[in-house]
């Protein structure tokens, strides 16, 4: 598996001996050293952090002409964690928090060390008494250089405008929504999920990865949902595709988006359960929530294939609640959800953290279940129905104490 894709504490001595069988070259995201060297660990760290973070791995060769991994040669120094960490603590400011091991073969013969540099939020690092910045290049001989001070300037504004950037395209999905879904019951359950990476800056896709994306996830909307697809071109805007599946009979909707930068969202749109005209107005708790796990299982696939590493920004929201009952869920009346309209959650998503999703689901219900008011004995049988949606698609549920229900 690529290590990009991995869990840091997963990642083994196979998955570098993969780098050099599969002549692996360097890139923005990852570098070679064939052993340890003072002088330039700070420089190489920093520029790292200052541009899309990545890996550093020593104890392999590299070849000359075009910084492909050549061999697997043995890393002698010792206790190369902490003088790594002291690199990171003295010289660089503000300080990197990186994370680093030793890895072996199974025959001790060959050792090498590793360090996983995040792509940082609080630029510029600069090193030299905080004199120097350096950033990541592509150039085959000059894999790092000093930032110009309009870089250095850019640094310094980077996650603001990279927020901005990031809160645009959010904000956009409502306009292609709309132009697409021209059919859309705003009285009827909406339940939508997206994913974007927290600090976008370039795209990740081109178009014709775009469609291949996109249709592929349509197509698996048609299995799960018996669904056709109603745009069988997926529409195109300026950075992206949307398109629409639906089933005729059960009147679900699925709306698809993909942009360049990362940005995924899928919205499913189903009716009611009960007679509205009676004002009986039903929600499916299990449906919701399983169909919630199995649009967020998605969307951190497709993350994990187009873009390498670095943490994403997920949401999920449910809308038109008012007025409506949780079906089979006892409340402390029976009058429903009151409040509110709708319901949003936002989570920051790690790839290497294995619980991001269940934190974001055990959020959503915990205040889906506050908003209808639900009996404090009854909170128990909902978890239960988490779990069993949880092995359904053969996922561990963990107790999590700060995501605990909030009633």
């Amino acid at each position: 598996m690529n290590i990009f894709n991995k869990k840091f504490e997963d990642i083994e001595f196979s998955d570098i001996q993969a780098l050099v069988d599969t002549k692996v070259g360097e890139s923005q995201v990852l570098e070679y050293k064939e052993r340890y060297t003072p002088k330039k660990t700070a420089s190489l760290i920093s520029a790292f952090a200052n541009t899309y973070g990545g890996f550093i791995i020593y104890g392999i060769k590299e070849n000359e002409k075009n910084n492909e991994a050549e061999e697997i040669v043995n890393i002698e120094d010792d206790d190369l964690e902490n003088t790594i960490d002291n690199v990171c603590y003295d010289l660089i400011t503000p300080p990197v928090f990186c994370s680093s091991k030793y890895l072996e073969n199974d025959e001790k013969t060959k050792r090498i060390f590793i360090v996983k540099v995040p792509e940082s939020d609080l630029t510029p690092h600069a090193i030299d008494n905080n004199s120097t910045v350096y950033v990541k290049v592509n150039a085959q001989k000059r894999k790092i250089e000093k930032a110009t001070l309009e870089q250095q300037e850019w640094l310094k504004n980077r996650r603001i405008k990279s927020v901005t950037f990031r809160e645009n395209l959010i904000n956009n999905i409502e306009i292609h929504s709309e132009n697409i879904f021209k059919n859309y019951q705003s009285k009827e359950f909406l339940l939508e999920t997206f994913i974007i990476p927290q600090y976008p800056k370039k795209p990740l896709l081109n178009y014709v990865e775009l469609y291949n994306f996109a249709y592929r996830q349509l197509s698996s909307f048609n299995k799960k949902f018996n669904t056709i697809i109603s745009t069988y071109r997926p529409h195109q805007y300026n950075n992206g595709l949307c398109s629409v599946v639906e089933n005729i009979e059960s009147k679900i909707r699925i709306y698809f988006e993909l942009n360049c930068f990362g940005l995924c969202v899928i919205k499913l749109i189903f009716p009611w359960v009960g007679e509205p005209e009676k004002f009986q107005k039903y929600l499916r708790i299990d449906s919701l929530i399983s169909n919630l796990v199995y649009f967020l299982n998605l969307l951190l696939e497709i993350n994990n294939s187009i873009s390498s590493h670095g943490a994403s920004i997920v949401g999920c929201k449910i809308e038109n609640i008012k007025d409506t009952t949780l079906l089979g869920i006892p409340t402390y009346d029976d009058l429903g959800c009151k409040i509110d309209n709708k319901l949003e959650v936002l989570h920051k998503f790690n790839k290497y953290d294995s619980n991001s999703c269940q934190y974001l689901i055990d959020e959503f219900y915990s205040n889906l279940l506050f908003v209808y008011n639900v009996h404090h004995n009854i909170e128990n049988m909902v978890i239960e129905k988490v779990k069993g949606i949880f092995n359904k698609y053969d996922l561990e549920y963990k107790e999590n104490n700060e995501c605990s229900v909030l009633i």
